[in-house]
């Protein structure tokens, strides 16, 4: 009921701000045709705050939704478990987030050369991609250091966060679930 409000709420003001900077009778009376398009105009080419608005109710409508999963049988024990490792994932992400500022740092330091590791933000976002499997050898292979360096450097990076961190994580995530779900206070 709230976002419907703020949405016919959003409507109103929107169109009252687009009539207002439209319409201006007196001497210099724009006929309706004009106005019609310059509304349509002004209307249709501001939309960031209707999508803003849009997204804020998509995410809104999909906690609601979670939420009342909770008085399901099955579906809110499931939930109760998952709200109580949600500390635990916080802190898994915490360590990932600092090994790859490590690994970007080291890259961006040793592979300036390379457009996609010569900014410290540029090298995270490349290997932060390269942690997920999007990554590329031929890219690395031209840095001045040789081909071996820089192939070693991404072997031992995809090592450590796809075999290490990720393992890491399921294994987290497997044992605390196995220990929360036991609990009978969970709901």
């Amino acid at each position: 009921m709230l976002i419907f409000f703020i949405f016919l709420v959003n409507i109103c003001v929107t169109f009252a701000r687009n009539l207002r900077n439209t319409i201006s009778e007196g001497p210099g009376v724009v006929p309706w045709d004009v106005k019609a398009i310059k509304y349509s105009r002004n209307y249709t080419e501001n939309l960031i705050k209707e999508t803003n608005l849009l997204i804020l109710g998509v995410v809104t409508l999909w906690m609601r939704v979670i939420n009342f999963t909770r008085y399901n049988e099955y579906l809110g024990r499931f939930i109760g478990v998952v709200r109580r490792l949600v500390s635990e994932i916080v802190l898994f992400f915490v360590l990932y987030l600092v090994n790859l500022i490590i690994f970007a740092t080291f890259a961006e330091s040793c592979f300036r050369d390379l457009p996609d590791y010569n900014t410290m933000i540029v090298a995270f976002r490349t290997l932060f991609y390269a942690s997920f499997g999007t990554f590329d050898f031929d890219v690395i292979e031209k840095t001045n250091l040789g081909k071996e360096f820089g192939i070693s450097f991404l072997i031992v990076f995809l090592i450590i966060n796809i075999g290490l961190f990720m393992s890491l994580f399921i294994s987290i995530i497997a044992v605390l679930f196995q220990v929360f779900s036991k609990d009978d206070q969970i709901y």
